[in-house]
């Protein structure tokens, strides 16, 4: 059972990443240029919202507290955690082109989640501030992607309706 943890906690993230990564691919050019471009931004975002929410907040790792982890980590601030913010960030992203797909992405982040609780490495409000960070990154990046994208579209058609 701690293998199963262990590997939620330190590599499903990958998963997570590569299963976003084959739904770009698999996009019509139309819908993946403003996708990864939302990604881009998403991500931008994600770094600053967390870093930015780490300082403002301090959460000792549970392992510092007297929980015996499953593995090894710095003793640093968990608050949010970073992998559950990637995960919550990339599972919204995908929900905006495929919600099936979108949703199991959300399930596997909670699973990232709920395993680095289990190994002893983060808090549950460090997950679940990871979860709302990487939503609010993707919804703030998608709102401004999609309407910029959108606009460019129209501009370039009605060049191409003129000539």
């Amino acid at each position: 059972m701690n293998t199963l943890i262990i590997f939620g906690a330190k590599y499903l993230f990958v998963l997570v990443f590569l299963i976003a990564a084959s739904v770009a691919l698999s996009l019509s050019p139309k819908k993946r240029i403003p996708f990864l471009l939302s990604a881009i931004g998403c991500g931008v975002f994600a770094i600053v919202l967390a870093k930015v929410c780490g300082r403002l907040y301090f959460s000792p790792r549970p392992f510092t507290q007297g929980v015996i982890p499953l593995f090894s980590h710095e003793p640093d601030n968990g608050f949010p955690s970073d992998h559950t913010v990637l995960c919550a960030a990339l599972a919204a992203l995908t929900f905006s082109v495929s919600r099936k797909i979108g949703v199991g992405l959300f399930v596997l982040a909670g699973v990232v989640g709920a395993s680095r609780v289990a190994s002893g490495i983060h808090s549950p409000l460090d997950i679940v501030a990871g979860l709302l960070i990487g939503v609010i990154s993707a919804v703030v990046s998608l709102g401004l992607v999609s309407p910029l994208y959108r606009e460019k579209r129209v501009l370039q058609e009605g060049e191409k309706s003129t000539t």
